[in-house]
């Protein structure tokens, strides 16, 4: 055997060279499903079916922005009559492709058109929008997320959340009186 010729290779080489090439491949297939999932519209409202007061991510600042914070910030157009004092928000991040997200749809539903008035319910897609996820340091979803009316994070939940569990705990909080 001369010492120029190839060396058969082992299972263990073969093994090796495959799990990078999947590694690869599957580096791509996320580089690529990264840019398709981002927003088409860059201004359209990361709200699915409900009202938001957050606002969709920018795509470059304008010289006269200042920093709003999701309590501050309103899709609201400014009257002259004097506003409303802000109600307090049960924000859920989660997805429209989630289940235990799809499974709370109805509840966030039932409890905008309760506590209308009261409480301002919204969702966020945090697929479609991750900036709002990683304002919101949201590590898993669904997240519940209870801000009172001065803005102020109160209590946050992860995962699916009964609807008499919501309300027992907006109503330990103060938020709900009835």
């Amino acid at each position: 055997m001369t010492e120029n010729a190839p060396k058969p290779e082992g299972r263990s080489g073969m093994l090796t060279k495959a799990i990078i090439l999947l590694l690869l491949a599957a580096g791509i297939s996320a580089a690529f499903y990264a840019k398709a999932r981002e927003p088409k519209n860059k201004t359209e409202s990361p709200i699915i079916g409900l009202e938001s007061s957050v606002p969709a991510p920018e795509t470059s600042p304008s010289p006269n922005a200042t920093d709003t914070s999701p309590s501050q910030a309103s899709t609201e157009a400014p009257s002259s009559e004097e506003k409303p004092a802000p109600l307090p928000r049960l924000i859920e991040l989660g997805s429209v492709r989630c289940i235990p997200c799809r499974m709370m749809a109805p509840i966030l539903d039932e409890l905008k058109k309760e506590y209308d008035g009261k409480l301002k319910v919204e969702f966020i897609d945090v697929w479609e929008y991750p900036d709002a996820a990683e304002k919101f340091s949201v590590r898993a979803i669904p997240t519940q997320v209870i801000v009172d009316s001065s803005g102020k994070e109160v209590f946050r939940h992860t995962g699916f959340y009964p609807k008499d569990q919501i309300v027992a705990k907006l109503k330990q909080l103060g938020i709900l009186t009835d």
